[in-house]
């Protein structure tokens, strides 16, 4: 993955608003540094499809009432989704809604602990979220964790996703897989977890013919 396709991702899912200088700031924070990646193992996937906010008109109930940062994702069950060509979404406040044909999918291959949450005014669509983790190599990533809050724990940001490392010390024992990252990445209330795929599920996701997503490495 070349610098220009990691800004590409970084403005696409992981900047605030129209501050310029603090965006290009964490555009500098995300870039790594040139290196020999070596071996990709795993896949963080990401939706190429952008939809409307989930909580535009009223507030987020999963953010700290006094930060505002993200602290867990909790759909909006009034949410109409009004883009119904493909089956991986992601909302402008990073939330991950798939289809009912990306749901099939996971069941017929028996993935274990993912949460899927029907959209009550959007039917056959669900709010996704793997609870198995994947752990990464947050230092060897240098991924930056900015401004920890008192009031809650969280960081108003956490920048350096893609392309990620694999912790050294984890081992999974299989390729094909449907996992989350420990942290919820991005700026403030628009963070959501990485969600990472086996190599063998990427080429099963494809031949199933599920339709939204691009593709970010993890390394070895």
């Amino acid at each position: 993955m070349g610098t220009m396709e990691i800004i590409k991702l970084i403005r696409k899912f992981f900047l605030k608003g129209n501050n310029k200088q603090q965006n290009d700031e964490l555009i500098k924070k995300s870039i790594p540094k040139k290196r020999n990646w070596g071996k990709i193992v795993a896949k963080v996937i990401y939706s190429n499809i952008e939809i409307e906010f989930m909580y535009r008109t009223t507030k987020d109930p999963g953010c700290c009432p006094i930060c505002g940062n993200t602290l867990r994702k909790i759909p909006n069950m009034q949410y109409v989704i009004r883009k119904k060509k493909g089956d991986y979404f992601s909302t402008d406040d990073h939330f991950a809604i798939v289809s009912e044909k990306f749901k099939c999918f996971c069941e017929e291959n028996k993935y274990p602990n993912l949460t899927f949450i029907p959209i009550t005014s959007s039917k056959g669509y669900y709010f996704f979220q793997p609870e198995r983790i994947y752990k990464l190599d947050y230092k060897r990533r240098d991924v930056q964790f900015m401004n920890q809050r008192e009031c809650c724990g969280t960081y108003d940001s956490i920048v350096g996703s893609a392309p990620s490392y694999k912790d050294r010390d984890f081992f999974l024992g299989t390729d094909d897989f449907i996992c989350r990252s420990e942290y919820l990445f991005g700026s403030y209330e628009r963070k959501s977890y990485l969600i990472i795929v086996g190599l063998k599920t990427q080429y099963l996701m494809k031949a199933y013919g599920l339709k939204g997503f691009c593709f970010s490495p993890v390394y070895v």
